[in-house]
C-alpha cells in the first residue's frame, strides 16, 4: 500500500497515530504483544514523516534510539494531540467513576443485582442505578472532579 499525503495529512496522521500510541501504552497485559507491533509500525510512520516532510518535528530518545513528535505538535493549540488526549481522560474517568458511583448507590438501595432466570436484572434496580449515573455525568460535566472527593481507600 502507499500513501501520497501532502505536509497537513502527514501531520494529522502523525497526530492520531500519537494519541493512538499513548492509548496503547495504557493497554492490558493481554493486549501487550499487539500493541508492540502497533508501535514497531508507528515508529515506521514516524520515520517516514521525519525524512519526507517532517525533519524538524521529532525529538529522539537516546536510551530506546525510538523518535517521538516534539512539543510543537504536541501542544499549543485546543485541537493539539495533547490537549485531546486530556479532554479523553477527563471523559473517560467521568465515565468509569459514574458508573462505579451508580453500582454503589443502586446497590445500597436494593443491593446486589442478581439476574432473574430470564436473565434481566431488578428494573428498580436499573432505573435507580441510570438515575444516578445521570446524577454524576450531570455533575462531572458542570464542575469536573473539583467536587469529588475521597474519604476512604479501601485496597485489597
Amino acid at each position: 500500500m502507499k500513501l501520497e499525503l501532502n505536509e497537513q495529512e502527514t501531520q494529522t496522521l502523525i497526530e492520531m497515530l500519537t494519541m493512538s500510541g499513548y492509548i496503547l501504552t495504557q493497554a492490558s497485559d493481554n493486549a501487550i504483544s499487539k500493541a508492540e507491533n502497533m508501535h514497531e509500525l508507528i515508529q515506521k510512520i514516524y520515520q517516514q514523516a521525519q525524512s519526507s516532510s517532517m525533519p524538524e518535528s521529532f525529538d529522539q530518545d537516546d536510551a530506546t534510539d525510538m523518535i517521538f513528535p516534539n512539543a510543537d505538535i504536541m501542544s499549543g493549540s485546543e485541537d493539539s494531540p495533547l490537549y485531546l488526549l486530556k479532554s479523553y481522560n477527563e471523559y473517560a474517568a467521568a465515565d468509569v467513576l459514574s458508573q462505579q458511583l451508580s453500582l454503589r448507590d443502586a446497590s445500597e438501595k436494593h443491593g446486589m443485582p442478581q439476574p432473574s432466570e430470564s436473565g434481566e436484572f431488578d428494573p428498580a434496580f436499573i432505573d435507580t442505578f441510570i438515575a444516578r449515573q445521570n446524577d454524576y455525568l450531570d455533575e462531572f460535566s458542570q464542575n469536573g472532579f473539583n467536587n469529588v472527593k475521597v474519604s476512604r481507600i479501601q485496597l485489597s
